[in-house]
């Protein structure tokens, strides 16, 4: 599988998080779309100030127990200059300046093509042997985020330097 190195810089996420594992969002009890709901139903993003813009989603997998089969938090919110004001209640954290490969889903409905590039994802052995398991990232457009047609960005974690793969 092809696919670029990139390095980010370090960024300010705030928005809301839970702790769940790859094994309970697969046996029908998972938080992951609970949470989506949540983000959108209390319209989430126009709680946090000091957004960097308006239209950046990031979902953040950090705390990253093991691999993919350990425990992780994962939190849905955007980048922001400051924590400042951001309600007690949300998260606040530093996502550290990091190399990643970087991922873009097919287009197409939202609940299919992120789960369709992670599977492409944990099945690449040369990709698992380079992955750090500390943070991975989805970067999401609101101008694109359509149920049936969204396309959004994967960035997973990776030692070494910024070289394609």
């Amino acid at each position: 599988m092809n696919y670029p190195i990139v390095a980010r810089e370090s960024m300010l996420i705030a928005g809301i998080d839970v702790f769940t594992s790859n094994e309970q969002e697969f046996s029908g009890e998972g938080k992951i779309p609970a949470l989506w709901s949540r983000f959108f139903s209390e319209d989430i993003l126009a709680q946090i100030p000091n957004r960097v813009d308006d239209v950046t989603l990031v979902a953040a997998y950090t705390d990253i127990e093991s691999d993919e089969n350990g425990r992780y938090r994962f939190v849905i919110g955007t980048e922001v200059s400051t924590f400042e004001g951001i309600p007690e209640a949300f998260f606040r954290g530093e996502i550290p300046a990091a190399t990643y490969a970087e991922f873009t889903t097919e287009q197409g409905p939202f609940s299919k093509v992120g789960l369709a590039c992670w599977q492409r994802i944990w099945a690449d052995d040369t990709l698992k042997a380079r992955r750090r398991y500390d943070t991975d990232l989805e970067i999401y457009d609101l101008r694109n985020m359509a149920p049936e047609s969204v396309q959004f960005k994967i960035c997973v974690g990776v030692a070494g330097g910024t070289d394609d793969a």
